[in-house]
């Protein structure tokens, strides 16, 4: 088997000769480029890890940007909810979130328990 045997291939040839273990691998390493050329074997699955392109620039919904605490610390929003209403709770920020909310798999849960009673005296 030589490198011209391997480019004389075509999609109906045999490739077994080609594999056996005194093929050089140069002429191996020809003969596996000419048969993963072919569109039958060239097809991604999309089961592939990296296929994805990891270069959008938004990754994330900009109505859920906007609800994360580190976009609001960091001023990624010029009118932050904070601003439009300083008074409010964290309870209403919740509900608000809650009802507002695109995606209803990642809603925040409402916070039910009690408040802080005041200073105490500790352990005693």
């Amino acid at each position: 088997m030589s490198l011209e045997d391997a480019q004389a291939l075509s999609a109906d040839s045999d490739f077994k000769p080609f594999v056996a273990p005194e093929v050089a691998p140069e002429v191996r390493n020809a003969a596996m480029k000419k048969l993963f050329a072919d569109p039958h074997y060239n097809v991604m699955d999309g089961m592939d890890t990296y296929i994805d392109d990891y270069s959008k620039a938004d990754p994330l919904p900009e109505s859920l940007l906007r609800q994360m605490a580190s976009a609001s610390f960091l001023k990624l929003f010029e009118d932050s909810p904070e601003s439009a209403t300083p008074e409010s709770t964290a309870d209403s920020k919740v509900l608000e979130a809650d009802t507002h909310h695109d995606h209803t798999d990642l809603r925040l849960q409402p916070n039910n328990a009690a408040g802080s009673q005041g200073p105490g005296r500790g352990t005693q």
